[in-house]
């Protein structure tokens, strides 16, 4: 607490000390002998009260005869102290009521004064003087009456600090030094009241750290330690200069040279603290205070160890890095929704954990720290032998690399998984150029191709560009004893495998002896697919109609030779080619009138439509349906006055429907695909 002349209105006789100081109308030769009732005035002193000696306790009551500060109604009471005492004797207030305490020398002089709070009382540290110290005790309102207590506390001169512990001192010449140990990580804080004139330091394993000011007379400083043993100095003609933003504590003074050093100590796996060590099985929490701040954590791995960060936040949306060595690892939204969430292992040496928000976002978050000793092997690059699975860890821009030859003709499946990031994998080499990101399931990958003897280069990376944490690679790679055909004659029910260059095409050719329902399928994890079909009149393609980037066609087709094209809308690589067919044996038709009862088929090219003119001689309820399990049917019917649209209302899944009442008149029928999409079509007219 400041030591000031006369700052406020709760210092009640500081206003009657001065010959010119008038208090509502009251001078102070009225204050003065309102004060002539406690016996006798002892020689020199500027008021009198009972006295007390030093390291007694000092007790008391206010009353309605107490004395009063006028200008708020308050009431006081005062006691003079004196005594002897090597360090101090520290002195706790308990009353009933808010009060404070006031401190004057025989003279006046104010020497200073604090107040009790919700979370302390109001403590008074005496040290040995020449003369004596006046006490008073006042409440902070009018409402503030009875019985109070000064004790002295247990807070002694000692070499230790122990947490929650008090200690006072007082300065001389020398540094006052205290010692105390720790059995394992915490945060220490340590406040030092009294000593302006002095600096407070914290050494100890290795680390320093010096006080700050946040008042005239008081100084705070907060660390995180490791376990081990410190020194805590109290160094005189020090005066600290620098400040810190935080709150001084209103509840002590100080009389003369002591002062109350105070260590409290605080467990680091739970809570909330913005830094501070991390260790296995802490869950904390934390803010972050604006849109430019970021909270670092220390962590330090003394041997191999898998390492789990949870980082949550419901006020935005989380970033977490993990900087040290080698490692630079950095996470977004690999958690749940925008969460972060690492899955690593890290090698023996110190490391930091960031958190920040995406874009600048703050506000409040919880951190999880999980490890296990990690006794595998970790494979980050090289060559990988056929059937190989091996564990890495990503931690960067750059992608893992490794290295798989293959000896004869196989069907070659990679599979990349990760619970850190979102994988990404490639294969290249021996004329394939390959990549997957979710073929795995969820967010891994997974390719599967026939490779011919070579060597290729497989890639580790993320979707996001930046792969950090833990994966496993997998390769299963049997022989290929099949056939690889990129032209010739297609049979019912085959299957056959070839390869294609990114400007190539490979043609095959099939005969129909009847018509026939056919359906082409061509399908790669190298590339996206393009089929082609012609002859007998038909000259239609597809891109994507099948799952992914395959491609799909189903047609109706009359007899005869028709011919296919294979080839790579962009990419190369290798692909599976499949023929079906069943017999025929309805009408195809893709225009012209319809009628009630009539039941045909389409063929639906890409993007096309087919186009029919229903006729209605008697009014009554008439309904169109379509259905395919090729297309996504899109059906209209318009005319004498009405449209109508539908696109799933049909029986099937990729089928549609439409069922109104119509009058006697000619209606055109248009089926399309929806999102261009082609097909053998189904049109049932019932009425």
């Amino acid at each position: 607490m400041s030591k000031q002349q006369c700052p406020g209105s709760k210092r009640p006789l500081c206003k009657a000390i001065s010959p010119l100081l008038v208090i509502s109308g009251v001078s102070m030769a009225v204050l003065l002998s309102g004060c002539q009732d406690d016996g006798g005035s002892q020689g020199g002193r500027f008021v009198e009260a009972p006295d007390v000696a030093l390291g007694e306790a000092i007790e008391g009551e206010l009353t309605s005869q107490s004395g009063i500060n006028l200008k708020d109604g308050s009431r006081h009471d005062r006691r003079w102290v004196c005594g002897e005492a090597e360090s101090g004797v520290l002195y706790q207030l308990d009353s009933p009521f808010a009060a404070s305490l006031s401190v004057y020398s025989e003279d006046g002089k104010w020497q200073g004064g604090a107040s009790s709070t919700q979370e302390a009382p109001a403590s008074l540290l005496l040290s040995s003087a020449e003369g004596c110290s006046l006490v008073v005790v006042s409440s902070d309102d009018m409402a503030g009456f009875g019985p109070y207590s000064l004790k002295p506390t247990e807070a002694q001169a000692s070499e230790t600090l122990g947490d929650d512990q008090d200690v006072v001192g007082a300065l001389g010449g020398e540094a006052a030094s205290y010692s105390f140990s720790l059995e394992q990580a915490r945060q220490v804080s340590l406040v030092l009241a009294g000593a302006s004139d002095a600096s407070l330091v914290l050494s100890g394993n290795g680390v320093e750290h010096k006080a700050a000011r946040c008042g005239d007379d008081q100084q705070t400083l907060k660390a995180f330690l490791d376990p081990g043993d410190y020194e805590v100095r109290v160094t005189p003609g020090q005066p600290v200069k620098e400040r810190v933003d935080v709150e001084c504590q209103d509840d002590f003074v100080s009389v003369g040279d002591g002062y109350r050093l105070s260590m409290q100590q605080a467990d680091l796996s739970s809570g909330e603290r913005n830094a501070g060590p991390l260790r296995a099985g802490d869950s904390i929490t934390g803010t972050l205070a604006d849109a430019s701040s970021s909270n670092t954590y220390s962590l330090k791995i003394d041997e191999p160890t898998s390492v789990n960060l949870a980082l949550a936040s419901s006020d935005f949306d989380t970033v977490l890095r993990v900087r040290g060595g080698q490692t630079n690892i950095e996470v977004d939204d690999s958690g749940s929704g925008t969460d972060s969430h690492l899955d690593s292992v890290l090698m023996p040496g110190d490391y930091r954990v960031v958190v920040s928000g995406y874009g600048g976002e703050s506000g409040g978050y919880s951190l999880e720290l999980s490890t296990s000793p990690f006794d595998g092997e970790l494979k980050n690059e090289g060559a990988i032998e056929p059937g190989e699975s091996v564990q890495g860890m990503a931690g960067g821009f750059q992608p893992n690399a490794y290295t798989l030859d293959i000896e004869q003709p196989s069907e070659v499946t990679i599979a990349l998984s990760s619970s850190a990031f979102d994988t990404q994998l490639y294969l290249e080499g021996n004329g394939v150029s390959l990549s997957d990101d979710d073929g795995g399931g969820g967010t891994n990958s997974r390719l599967s191709e026939v490779l011919e003897p070579g060597s290729y280069r497989i890639e580790v990376a993320s979707y996001s560009g930046v792969a950090s944490g833990m994966f496993r690679l997998e390769t299963d790679v049997t022989a290929f004893d099949g056939e690889m055909r990129n032209s010739g004659e297609l049979q019912q029910g085959d299957t056959v495998r070839g390869m294609v260059g990114a400007s190539g095409v490979n043609q095959y050719s099939f005969t129909l002896e009847d018509a026939a329902e056919v359906t082409l399928e061509m399908n790669s994890s190298a590339f996206d697919a393009m089929l082609g079909l012609r002859g007998e009149g038909i000259d239609t393609s597809d891109d994507d109609g099948g799952s992914g980037t395959n491609s799909r066609i189903s047609a109706i087709l009359e007899a005869g030779t028709y011919s296919v094209d294979a080839r790579s809308f962009s990419g190369s690589g290798t692909y599976s080619l499949s023929l079906s067919q069943t017999p025929f044996s309805g009408e195809l038709r893709s225009e012209g009138e319809i009628r009630t009862g009539e039941t045909l088929y389409g063929q639906l090219d890409a993007s096309g439509r087919l186009n029919y003119q229903l006729v209605v001689e008697e009014a009554g309820v008439i309904s169109i349906e379509t259905q395919s399990d090729a297309v996504d049917t899109l059906l209209e019917l318009e005319g004498e006055g009405v449209f109508f649209q539908d696109d799933d209302g049909g029986s099937t899944q990729l089928g549609s429907l439409i069922e109104t009442r119509l009058e006697p008149g000619v209606y055109d029928v248009t089926v399309s695909g929806y999102g261009g999409g082609g097909g053998i079509v189904q049109i049932d007219v019932r009425g």
